[in-house]
């Protein structure tokens, strides 16, 4: 497992842009600012969630999550995350799944995800770009983040490393 404040080698987002969901949305802490989703796939790295470039569900959620759809099957390798400039330990305890399917189970877990990297005392410094390298090869289309040690979950920025999947069917072409 790698964990680096800078990463690098410049690599594609492939989360950039793309649709996210979570599990509820936090907007009561800044006027006018909603922790929206979408917030940490808008490009901006911004740590300050007052700002108003951070994802942030509700405080109090029993099982905090956010998820974004890559559009198609990817092979995940890293997954970067900013970490929020203000109470950064409530990141703490965070894991990182994927999966093929948008579907969550009566617990709140992503069906059929596969772990890509899970939490277990990481030094979490306010404002850090935090670096992981998925522990074995996943594939799927919806990253998701969660996490059950904390009442919320901010995400500043999430960059996604991965290659597209082809279809297992091949196109043969005549010469």
């Amino acid at each position: 497992m790698d964990i680096v404040t800078e990463y690098s080698h410049a690599f594609t987002n492939i989360a950039l842009n793309k649709p996210a969901i979570q599990s509820s949305t936090f907007t009561q802490a800044c006027k006018g600012v909603s922790g929206s989703a979408w917030k940490a796939v808008d490009g901006i790295r911004n740590p300050v969630y007052c700002d108003g470039y951070c994802s942030r569900t509700g405080f109090d959620d029993t099982f905090p999550w956010w998820q974004v759809d890559l559009g198609s099957k990817y092979s995940i390798t890293h997954v970067e995350i900013l970490n929020r400039a203000l109470f950064p330990e409530r990141l703490a305890g965070f894991q990182i799944e994927v999966s093929m399917r948008n579907d969550t189970d009566p617990n709140g877990e992503l069906r059929d995800a596969v772990s890509c990297f899970k939490d277990t005392g990481l030094q979490l410094i306010a404002g850090d770009l935090i670096n992981v390298a998925c522990a074995e090869q996943v594939e799927g289309r919806y990253l998701r983040i969660s996490n059950r040690k904390s009442p919320d979950l901010t995400l500043c920025e999430v960059l996604v490393e991965g290659r597209k999947q082809e279809n297992a069917k091949m196109r043969w072409q005549r010469s």
